[in-house]
């Protein structure tokens, strides 16, 4: 026999306009969106706080172990740009966790930026401004066209394919920049046209 809800609290039933509401929910998550606007630029805060150089370590050491050829000095700064320029974005775009979040409230009108591809594009256009030697950038893209697409960058070694370099991804934990071989990550990636 089934347990009896207390007299105060309503037993659920399903309600046909809930899987409605579902389906609303889920079509305002998506990160496609048809006009793609330009996020403005402003200065790091100094001076970082732990964790963010811990990241930023992390990062360096996953850069050079790319292969050979990669200096220290390229890889620790393409890694400060992009974890403090991802942490950057996330205050200008007001992020909220978990990225689905931030989706509804960008789909809905009630934030101006955070899709994913909004993300990619603007931290594309940060790390672009540094000088490359043996790092070279481009977007990806997973599932394109549909409602669970979802864009990031992949920076690799400019003599080896980009599918052997590291995804960057902001988006999916809010501004604290996710990396991953490209080829190991949970996204099924493909090189996308370059950001404009």
């Amino acid at each position: 026999m089934l347990p009896v809800p207390p007299p105060h609290l309503p037993a659920l039933t399903f309600r046909p306009r809930a899987g409605l509401l579902l389906a609303a929910l889920l079509a305002a998550t998506a990160c496609r969106a048809p006009g793609r606007e330009h996020g403005a630029a402003t200065t790091f805060p100094s001076p970082p706080p732990a964790p963010v150089e811990q990241a930023i370590a992390a990062l360096t050491r996953d850069l050079l172990a790319l292969g050979p050829g990669v200096t220290e000095e390229e890889a620790s700064r393409f890694a400060r740009t992009a974890i403090l320029s991802a942490r950057r974005l996330a205050t200008e775009y007001r992020a909220v966790r978990p990225a689905w979040v931030q989706n509804v409230l960008v789909n809905w009108g009630l934030k101006p930026r955070g899709l994913c591809y909004q993300w990619a594009e603007d931290l594309h256009r940060c790390l672009a401004t540094l000088p490359h030697r043996q790092l070279a950038l481009r977007p990806v893209v997973a599932r394109r066209g549909t409602s669970r697409e979802h864009n990031a960058l992949v920076v690799y070694l400019i003599h080896r394919p980009p599918e052997s370099g590291l995804v960057l991804d902001a988006w999916r934990r809010g501004g604290r920049l996710y990396w991953a071989p490209l080829r190991a990550d949970k996204y099924p990636w493909t090189l996308a046209d370059e950001v404009e």
